[in-house]
């Protein structure tokens, strides 16, 4: 028994370390360590589903670091680039990442709570939702269109990125084709803009921004409720999610946004879990994994899994705090350009080694079309088509 206990704080505490590895290093993305991992020999696959669960939920945390801080973002944190920027060239670079672990946090708190009825609601509804998913799709991609002042132009950077990505998806010799798509898309633009434009970043102030009740509240449960919606239709990403979310629950606020997107970016991640055991649709990569490992996810497994997912939960609090305050007393007495520089460099490096020679087809082709948002001012989230019209060709 006690042999038993001292591994499952093992496999907790290497997932957690695997975890903060993967949320810091764009490119080194938590599907990647899972696919490696399934590969193993499993002597005891609850061990090793504890190590998954706990790395998944701890990058949940720790990915909205580089996307602050450097403009390095993985798929569920694209959309923190631009309120999390404004902030950061303020001075206020940690407060924004405090702000998306409130939001991860908290969201995750509350998502347990609701988890009951979240599990007894989604197998009486799956059937028929699941006849809706292309037609919502379409609803909520042409919706955020003519939300846009610039609606042409804004179809034409959907339509774009999902031409790539329907290329990029059907590219046989391309291992990994999601990794360079979003590089591409959302990351490699930002950083070359950072570079043009000889961004300086002020000296940082560590200091905690006071909000409101409801500033704290509304976003995470708006968060909730986008969150069921992405956990149930593929290829509705946490950026869209925000987007609901924000304008279901009115206006809000730069720092309730980035709570949002803490809230969503988490939530989505304990939802996935629920979704394979309750209807075996797995919506993200770590659900894949777990039900490659398991086979069937079993309801004790469940709640032991979950169990372990708190327990990641609040390790990654401190962890997180610990990091964003030594990141932001040091970036301001670095070249910032030189570290954009460095970065670029890097993610290029790591699709190459992923990926291989190919993804540098999809990293020139994704970054040309990614500079048309960040040049017209148009919201980054219509890059989403890179996944939106794959899904509906498979349907239409």
């Amino acid at each position: 028994m006690l042999l038993e206990a001292l591994q499952i704080i093992f496999a907790l505490a290497l997932g957690t370390l695997a975890g903060t590895i993967t949320g810091l290093i764009p490119g080194l993305h938590i599907n990647l360590i899972a696919a490696f991992t399934i590969t193993l020999a499993i002597d005891n696959p609850l061990l090793f589903a504890c190590f998954i669960v706990a790395m998944a939920i701890t990058h949940t945390f720790l990915d909205f670091l580089p996307s602050i801080f450097l403009g390095l973002p993985q798929e569920d944190t694209a959309l923190s680039l631009l309120p999390g920027h404004r902030l950061l060239l303020k001075g206020y670079g940690y407060a924004a990442a405090k702000l998306t672990l409130i939001g991860s946090f908290y969201g995750f708190i509350v998502a347990l709570i609701f988890l009951p009825l979240y599990f007894k609601f989604l197998p009486l509804a799956w059937p028929y939702l699941k006849k809706t998913v292309p037609f919502f799709l379409l609803a909520i991609s042409f919706w955020l269109i003519l939300k846009e002042n610039k609606k042409i132009l804004a179809l034409i950077t959907f339509l774009l990125s999902g031409a790539l990505g329907i290329l990029t998806l059907n590219f046989k010799t391309l291992s990994q084709p999601l990794l360079p798509l979003f590089t591409s898309l959302f990351g490699l633009p930002l950083l070359f803009l950072s570079i043009k434009n000889k961004v300086k970043i002020k000296k940082q102030k560590i200091v905690e921004l006071k909000l409101k009740r409801s500033e704290g509240i509304k976003p995470v449960f708006a968060g909730l409720l986008s969150s069921t919606l992405v956990s149930i239709y593929p290829a509705l990403g946490p950026g869209q999610a925000a987007i609901i979310g924000s304008d279901l629950f009115g206006k809000l606020s730069t720092r309730s946004f980035l709570i949002l997107l803490g809230s969503i970016n988490t939530i989505v991640m304990l939802f996935s879990f629920i979704s394979a055991y309750a209807i075996n649709k797995p919506r993200t990569g770590i659900a894949v994994a777990l039900l490659n490992i398991l086979g069937e996810i079993t309801l004790k497994q469940l709640l032991f899994l979950l169990v372990i997912a708190f327990l990641a939960a609040c390790f990654s609090v401190f962890i997180f705090i610990f990091i964003a305050k030594k990141i932001a007393r040091n970036i301001g007495k670095i070249n910032y350009s030189f570290l954009c520089l460095i970065s670029l460099i890097f993610i290029i490096a790591i699709n190459l080694f992923v990926s291989g020679v190919y993804s540098l087809i999809i990293l020139a082709t994704g970054f040309f079309i990614g500079l048309i948002p960040n040049i017209k001012g148009l919201r980054r989230i219509h890059l989403m088509g890179c996944l939106v019209l794959p899904v509906l060709s498979f349907y239409f």
